[in-house]
């Protein structure tokens, strides 16, 4: 992981906005250099436009992405604010097969009990 600038990532617009200079990966969602967000817009519980002027916390994807981990608190140069990696989703598909397979029947186990 790297700690980079705020304004390396982010480009501030006139109307208040924010447009990411490269890729970027905050929470799951993907930002590419024509996209932009108005201030106020939260990813994970957090509006990144307050943060302006701070340092955050990346890691480089392999295809060049800046993955958001985390804004960092200058005082005790630890994460101040954190975004959760995103499962990828072949783990998605087998949580949902997982409770699927288990969920029925214990819900089936629970109904006939009563």
């Amino acid at each position: 992981m790297v700690r980079v600038a705020f304004e390396s990532l982010f480009d501030p617009r006139p109307d208040g906005s924010l447009r990411p200079r490269r890729l970027v990966q905050i929470d799951g969602v993907r930002l590419g250099p024509d996209a932009s967000f108005a201030r106020g817009a939260t990813f994970s519980g957090v509006d990144l436009a307050k943060f302006a002027g701070r340092d955050l916390e990346v890691d480089y994807l392999p295809d060049g992405a800046a993955h958001l981990v985390g804004v960092i608190d200058a005082r005790t140069s630890t994460l101040e604010a954190f975004f959760p990696p995103s499962p990828p989703r072949w783990w998605v598909l087998v949580g949902a097969f997982v409770l699927g397979m288990i969920g029925g029947p214990l819900a089936v186990s629970f109904l006939e009990r009563r």
